[in-house]
């Protein structure tokens, strides 16, 4: 992979600028973030935080009138979507690693994306460690790397920097190890805390034991598993099966907290694929995990446009929008999708 553009475009940036680092709101972006940030702050910089998603396009479309002249893009696949985030007198980065829709670079816009080089599954807070730290000393930061890239189910592309700190037979036990451990705490308690003070916490802690200690994170990611449990016990008394997929229908006032609930249920049934979904406006937001088998990215790219939505996603994890009332042409056309790949999952 070739950082230069991305080295060329963060060594150019001055104490004068005013930058501003979006991630994705979740474990993974904020690692990314925090990884950023510190490399950032060693170099004399001052950039501000702003966690967010896709679904906020306003909130995304907004960026490109507030005062800062620099944003940063972290674990965000912004070239799936047709708004407007910056405008042409912004410097713009984005670093990311989700399968890309189409190339953003021009000229003030830095696009890097692994997939412009490979198919390997390098999660953003890997990808952010390895340029950041091309740029200044930050092995201080590696074990957050570690977190991010564990939270995001990153293993078999990730053995370089993984295998200095777990020790695992494969990809599931990752979470049973210490830095596993510490990955789900600090994606449970981030929905409770809030991912711009979690980043703050990450910041100040001196190693995982010290952050694992925290017991105002372990108080917060104690309410993250209570809800998670619910949700759990809703997902299997809603879910319908169709074919080898099982759909369930999960709200909660807790922010794309679906996710998280997912990866959890994957993880503990590593055999089935789970799709769960919930209204948002006039759509439907879903969500489904696969760990084994088929690439749920390609089958939910597919089946939300035949739905008149769009999806996509990686081969384990994928997402999608369709319009409210068009939830079973999706699911119809994810069941003939799996059923075309001849994929027998245990029931």
């Amino acid at each position: 992979m070739d950082f230069t553009a991305v080295l060329g475009f963060l060594k150019s940036l001055t104490v004068k600028d005013r930058i501003l680092i979006i991630f994705h709101r979740d474990a993974d972006g904020l690692c990314s973030a925090v990884i950023a940030k510190k490399a950032l702050w060693m170099l004399g910089l001052k950039p501000d935080l702003k966690a967010t998603h896709l679904e906020r396009t306003a909130e995304l479309e907004s960026l490109s009138r507030l005062k800062y002249n620099v944003l940063i893009f972290l674990d965000l696949a912004l070239d799936h979507l047709s708004g407007v985030f910056w405008n042409e007198k912004q410097k713009v980065l984005l670093i990311d690693h989700h399968p890309f829709h189409k190339n953003l670079n021009s000229e003030n816009v830095i696009h890097f994306n692994n997939h412009f080089y490979n198919d390997k599954y390098l999660p953003a807070s890997y990808l952010t460690y390895k340029i950041f730290s091309e740029l200044t000393k930050i092995s201080d930061m590696e074990w957050i790397s570690v977190l991010g890239t564990i939270a995001d189910y990153g293993y078999d592309d990730c053995r370089d920097l993984l295998d200095r700190y777990i020790s695992v037979k494969e990809k599931s036990g990752m979470f049973a190890t210490k830095y596993g451990k510490a990955a789900a705490i600090m994606n449970g308690a981030s929905f409770f805390l809030g991912f711009e003070k979690m980043a703050e916490m990450l910041l100040s802690a001196k190693g995982v034991d010290d952050f694992i200690s925290n017991k105002k994170i372990a108080g917060y990611y104690e309410k993250f598993n209570k809800e998670i449990e619910k949700l759990k016990k809703v997902f299997w008394k809603n879910a319908e099966k169709s074919g080898n997929a099982y759909f369930a229908h999960i709200e909660s006032k807790i922010e794309r907290i679906q996710s998280s609930l997912l990866t959890q249920l994957s993880t503990e049934n590593p055999n089935k694929i789970l799709i769960v979904y919930h209204k948002t406006g006039g759509s439907i937001k879903i969500s489904g995990r696969a760990q084994s088998g088929c690439n749920l990215g390609k089958i939910f790219k597919e089946a939300a446009s035949y739905a008149g939505g769009a999806g996509g996603g990686h081969k384990p994890a994928a997402g999608a929008v369709v319009p409210a009332g068009n939830l079973e042409l999706f699911r119809k056309k994810v069941v003939e999708l799996v059923s075309e790949m001849r994929i027998e999952y245990k029931n």
